[in-house]
Parts: structure tokens; sequence; C-alpha cells
């Protein structure tokens, strides 16, 4: 009766440590978008290089959620979308 408890935990150790990718997001106030680069730059001067998550128009003052992909300590890998609020 323990070997499935015990087998079920190892299982599940594996699973959490084998996710190497987390989603997080920001939300904040458009400062400037150049879509020849994808480029953004935030009120808070942040400055996310959107690729292929950028929306067609993004305007100064409006309010966006970036979602983007993290693989914990070793940094942002990705943006993963872009949405004006």
């Amino acid at each position: 009766m323990r070997f499935p408890l015990l087998s079920a935990a190892v299982v599940a150790a594996f699973a959490a440590l084998s996710a190497p990718a987390f989603a997080d997001g920001v939300t904040g106030t458009v400062a400037s978008f150049d879509p020849a680069t994808r480029t953004l730059v935030m009120s808070d001067r942040t400055v996310w290089l959107l690729g292929d998550a950028a929306p067609a128009t993004l305007a100064p003052g409006q309010r966006v959620t970036i979602v983007y992909r993290s693989a914990g300590e070793d940094g942002l890998t990705g943006v993963a979308r872009v949405t004006v609020d």
C-alpha cells in the first residue's frame, strides 16, 4: 500500500522539476511603441521587445498587460501575448 503513494510522490516531484518555464505578467501604460522593431516603452521606462506578440497598433496612454515566459532565475524567455486593457 505504501508503494503506490511513494511512486505518486516521486512522479509529482519529477513533474515539478521538469517544468522549466513559468508565465508571469505585468500591466502598465504605453509611453511609446515602434512597430518596425516591435519595441514597447512603458511609462515606467521599462523596455519590452514584443516580437510576434505585438498587437497591430499600440498608442501612448493605452493600458496593456504583457504575459511573458520566464525560466525562474534564468530570466525572461519570451513574450507570450500583449492585450490592451
